[in-house]
């Protein structure tokens, strides 16, 4: 059973590169980072869907996850290159504090520490805590939130299969809700529960998911159909869409519709994309990924 859409790994590399280019904003044309910092909340939205569809890709043929054994393999993958990264960033934030450039509060220093090495800090609202060290390892306290809710729903989703497209449906009305809900009412002080918080994230996770039930259906029933011309008007209508509505914030929510669709045609239809992701040049450079996440920030900080 084949366990990667080979489409994705290009979406995957577009993506860090996009978020790489607007956390380098002081160091490249304006322009650059001008279309890279809106597209950059985008990016996060896709990876998070990227990442619930291949670990239910992953998941699905095995008789049964068992939540402490799932959740140690995916520790003992992801956290040394966590731990490298924490340090490195300790290391510059002391060595900054001793040359006079700022204070440390201790106290702060240290609670900042214990979440971060925790992967507790996209529970807090504080953005000093949920941006502390190693500021973009806050998307690893959602990915573990939602790593560690996969076992369950790998369970629940093999019962309610067939309900699938309506299942997606319905989370996508959910997710859609909530932040409307928090933009429009709430409003101020509410940017931790509509961008970093664990369980926001979880629903587009558990869309991604939802996406690869589908996708096994029909991958196992009348096949995945070729079509690059689908692929590719897909890819050109997302950054056109994007483009055109660059100034129109209010749509930003709305946006989530065109990425469900973009991720629809690529894992559902296989093409030219397909092709080109399935290269080796493209599935080394998707498999380094993550190191480079974690990394380049710490770069960034050094330079």
């Amino acid at each position: 059973m084949k366990k990667r859409v080979d489409s994705l790994n290009l979406v995957r590399i577009g993506l860090i590169f996009t978020i790489f280019v607007c956390h380098s904003s002081d160091f490249i044309p304006e322009v650059f980072g001008y279309y890279a910092g809106t597209l950059t909340g985008y990016a996060l939205q896709l990876f998070f869907m990227i990442s619930g569809f291949c670990c239910l890709l992953s998941g699905w043929s095995k008789k049964e996850l068992h939540t402490i054994d799932y959740m140690r393999k995916r520790w003992w993958k992801i956290f040394p290159m966590h731990f490298i990264a924490f340090v490195l960033m300790a290391f510059l934030i002391i060595y900054r504090s001793w040359a006079g450039e700022y204070e440390i509060d201790k106290s702060d220093f240290l609670a900042q520490a214990v979440v971060n090495l925790t992967f507790l800090q996209a529970w807090t609202p504080n953005e000093d805590f949920v941006y502390s060290f190693n500021g973009v390892s806050w998307f690893l306290s959602a990915l573990f939130f939602c790593y560690l809710l996969t076992p369950i729903m790998i369970r629940v989703l093999k019962r309610f299969e067939k309900y699938a497209p309506w299942l997606f449906v319905t989370v996508a009305f959910l997710q859609f809700g909530y932040a409307l809900y928090f933009d429009h009412f709430i409003g101020i002080g509410t940017f931790c529960y509509t961008n970093v918080f664990p369980p926001y994230r979880f629903l587009e996770y558990l869309m991604g998911a939802l996406l690869a039930v589908m996708y096994i259906k029909r991958r196992d029933g009348e096949g995945i159909p070729r079509s690059s011309a689908v692929q590719l008007f897909t890819v050109f209508l997302f950054f056109a869409v994007y483009a055109i509505t660059k100034h129109e914030m209010g749509f930003t929510r709305f946006f989530i519709v065109l990425e469900l669709y973009l991720m629809y045609a690529l894992c559902l239809y296989e093409g030219k994309i397909s092709d080109w992701g399935g290269s080796k040049l493209a599935t080394s450079l998707a498999n380094s990924i993550m190191p480079f996440y974690l990394i380049h920030s710490v770069v960034l900080k050094y330079t």
